[in-house]
């Protein structure tokens, strides 16, 4: 009976331990997938499919695989070669072919899927991108249903290729051209394609000019003829109608094209085409086309090449980097509206001498003008005229594009890259509130209520900023002066909000140019008066901190640095103003310097003071406190400013003695004095015994040297001679002592210390004393106390102790 809790026990540790044991073995499973998962995702096949833009060191080609499990198929164009392959992990290998050759590749894909790096034949490379779809080469679908059509397809793919780097768009250039002759490989048929490019590149042509089919109806060929424009040197090329009613481009063997070519070159006088285009790099063809390419890649470095080739001379150069956006944008909106731009129908000729007027309109042509370009500093001849978009052109754009707003763009060209702050701006309001982008007078909706929010954020800076300087500014002395920044501050806050408003909301394109100037104005103004009214408060600091100091040179350099600054703050705001609003900074240098030099000769004193308070800043003659002594007159040196020097004499008269003098005199500074000298006389009495003066004069020495002050190299004790009343001792001797206080209190000391000396030696002073003889008198000579005597006649004879100073 007992057995049965044993047992449930039993059954109960036994379904424990069974659990325990699952759980650990789910915990081991789940281990070991996770550590396993990555091997297992590297063993499936990596995606190929998709188009790719590949290139080789001689060629490149649209790539279009298809994918399998592990098996690859696909083509690519232009040269109708197959490929097929298997793929391993992230490494596809197979065979291409292609008429007239064949060969095997590998391709490895690289981590994110976007990037072929690969090599075929004998180590040749072969590399490419994945295509974007939406922005790849499908959006060159073109056209040979007419000789004019194939011209301008062919045309527009080998541009895009050569020049913008798009391989996609050679996809059907096989489609476009056939070859003359019999059946060749994929190199000769290459270069072929790369010959008839250059041979049309060097031409210029108008594709409205061919044909759109033959005089007869029922013949299959064609021929236009096409040449430089600066030369009478041409050729024809023949299109031929294929089986399928396509018209295609005759390409003849490399030998004829090669011969065409170097027609072209020699006629326009050049050795071969890398030298033909570095001399027409400066050409209204190159013009066009680094602008639109250089708006098409804005973020990528091309903002710098469409910027180079607008004439923004229109505008200050202060706001080329600001403005010169805005115009680009109106100028790539018009340019896309009118047609798609084939480089070819642009002139290349670098010494045309008239401009070449691509678009006429009655509101404004869109013309590329020959400008001057800028001499060198350096004297040397100037370079070239520079071919540019014209200033005119830039002027008018934004009313022109105004009057072409409901023209469409051209297909693939409806959605342009926003490449300004104000067109980033219109697109958004554009999208949140189509309503407010309509015209309102000079502006659109949306600018006018941009402006009143502007100038609302504008008086609430000044406001706001005024009043929080005004707080802080009673919380201490130390902050005191920051309530004469108020205004400044807010009104160069104010001037910041307005010029951004200015920029963002496009005012100056919008024929209020005389907005901006005024908002430049404004910030110039503001800003120079808060840095004019901060360096007055910085120099009063400075200013007050060297008045507790002794040294006037920290005075005169916080003065006259301020002055500087300040001066310095007041020019710079007058050359920016005049750069504002158009006047050229050299003509401003040169009326300041003529009128500085009058105001120079009619303030010549003060300009003299100033200069004397450089002197004296330069040569330290005396530091505050020091005691001079100017023209006979002792005085301490109580200020020393910027245009005179304040001096206090003995008897408390103040002295303001201008810079310019005190620079030129000579001044005694009793302040500079290393150690003073000081003379003095003691008397003893005749009646004084020998031995005792003797002691007396050793033991004196001694005294002096026992001074704390005492130079002793410098000292010297001695009998003097014989006085009306006494035995005179002279003692000369120097203190190291620097102020006149000090000097007072050393002497004090020593003065007692000579009285003390003398009663322990047992010697009295003499005081004047009158010995008077009474001839025949039967009494003895007695003495009779001193009659008074004038003050004169005291100075004349020796004190019993006497002083001096030198």
């Amino acid at each position: 009976m007992s057995s049965g809790p044993e047992l449930r026990v039993l059954t109960g540790s036994i379904a424990m331990a069974r659990i325990t044991s699952n759980r650990r073995i789910i915990l081991l499973i789940g281990t070991l997938c996770l550590l396993l998962a990555p091997l297992a995702l590297r063993a499936q096949p990596a995606d190929f499919s998709g188009d790719w833009q590949t290139f080789w060191r001689t060629g490149s080609a649209v790539l279009s695989l298809s994918q399998e499990g592990d098996r690859v198929t696909g083509s690519y164009q232009p040269d109708d070669g197959t490929v097929e392959g298997t793929v391993e992990g992230r490494v596809l290998r197979g065979t291409w072919a292609q008429p007239g050759a064949s060969g095997a590749f590998v391709f490895a894909l690289s981590e994110d899927g976007q990037v072929l790096t690969g090599r075929f034949g004998n180590g040749e490379y072969w590399n490419g991108f994945r295509e974007d779809a939406e922005d790849g080469s499908s959006r060159w679908r073109l056209g040979n249903a007419t000789p004019r059509e194939t011209l301008r397809s062919l045309l527009i793919a080998a541009n895009v290729a050569t020049y913008a780097g798009d391989a996609g768009a050679l996809r059907q250039v096989g489609n476009l051209v056939s070859y003359a002759g019999p059946s060749t490989n994929a190199g000769d048929r290459a270069s072929r394609r790369t010959m008839m490019f250059d041979i049309l590149d060097m031409s210029t042509l108008r594709i409205m000019d061919v044909p759109e089919a033959p005089e007869t109806p029922d013949e299959d060929r064609l021929r236009f003829a096409v040449g430089p424009a600066a030369v009478p040197e041409t050729t024809e090329l023949e299109f031929r109608r294929d089986a399928f009613g396509r018209w295609r481009l005759v390409l003849p063997d490399q030998e004829a094209l090669a011969a065409v070519r170097g027609r072209f070159l020699e006629a326009m006088g050049h050795e071969s085409m890398a030298e033909l285009d570095r001399a027409r790099a400066n050409s209204p063809r190159t013009v066009m086309r680094e602008f639109i390419q250089g708006a098409n890649s804005w973020d990528e470095g091309g903002r710098a090449r469409a910027l180079a080739v607008m004439d923004l001379s229109h505008i200050p150069e202060r706001l080329h980097e600001l403005e010169g956006p805005i115009y680009a944008d109106f100028l790539k909106r018009i340019l896309d509206r009118i047609a798609y731009v084939v480089w070819q129908e642009i002139p290349d000729d670098p010494d045309r001498s008239v401009p070449f007027v691509y678009f006429q309109h009655p509101v404004g042509d869109i013309t590329i003008a020959r400008v001057p370009a800028p001499a060198p500093e350096d004297g040397s001849a100037a370079p070239p005229e520079r071919w540019k978009i014209a200033s005119a052109t830039l002027a008018a754009a934004p009313a022109l594009l105004e009057a072409m707003q409901e023209l469409p763009a051209i297909p693939g060209l409806e959605e342009p890259q926003a490449l300004s702050p104000y067109f980033r701006l219109r697109e958004a309001v554009r999208a949140a509130a189509p309503g407010l982008v309509v015209d309102r007078g000079y502006l659109e909706l949306w600018q006018w209520l941009g402006l009143a929010a502007a100038f609302v954020a504008a008086a609430a800076a000044v406001v706001g900023i005024g009043a929080a300087l005004r707080g802080v500014a009673r919380l201490g002395d130390g902050a005191a002066g920051l309530g004469r920044l108020a205004l400044p501050a807010g009104l160069l806050a104010a001037a910041v909000i307005l010029s951004w408003a200015v920029l963002r909301l496009g005012l100056t394109q919008m024929g209020l140019p005389a907005v901006s100037t005024v908002a430049g104005l404004f910030v110039v103004v503001a800003l120079a008066l808060l840095a004019y009214r901060l360096t007055g408060l910085i120099g009063g600091w400075f200013l007050a901190r060297a008045e507790k100091t002794t040294h006037y040179v920290d005075e005169i350099a916080a003065s006259l640095g301020t002055g500087l600054v300040k001066l310095l703050i007041v020019i710079g705001a007058i050359i920016a103003a005049a750069d504002v609003v158009g006047l050229p900074y050299e003509g401003v240098l040169t009326g300041l310097g003529v009128g500085g030099v009058a105001l120079a000769f009619a303030a010549r004193d003060t300009v003299s003071n100033l200069l004397g308070g450089g002197i004296l800043m330069a040569d330290r003659p005396f530091q505050r406190g020091d005691l001079i002594e100017l023209d006979g007159t002792l005085a301490s040196v109580e200020q020393v400013g910027l245009r005179s020097t304040r001096l206090r004499s003995l008897d408390d008269t103040v002295l303001n003695v201008p810079n310019a003098q005190l620079s030129d005199r000579t001044i005694s500074n009793w302040g500079k004095r290393r150690r003073r000298k000081i003379v003095m006389s003691v008397g003893l009495t005749y009646d004084t015994p020998r031995d005792r003066l003797d002691t007396f004069v050793k033991r004196l020495k001694e005294v002096l040297l026992e001074q704390p002050r005492m130079d002793r190299d410098d000292l010297y004790v001695g009998l003097k001679g014989f006085g009306a009343s006494s035995i005179d001792i002279e003692l000369m001797f120097y203190l190291k002592v620097y102020g006149y206080g000090a000097q007072i209190d050393a002497q004090h000391a020593i003065v007692l210390d000579i009285v003390a000396l003398a009663e322990e030696v047992g010697v009295e002073f003499a005081f004047p004393t009158r010995t008077v003889h009474m001839a025949g008198a039967a009494e003895p000579p007695r003495v009779l106390p001193a009659e008074p005597r004038s003050e004169a006649a005291e100075n004349a004879e020796t004190a019993p102790i006497a002083e001096g100073s030198g």
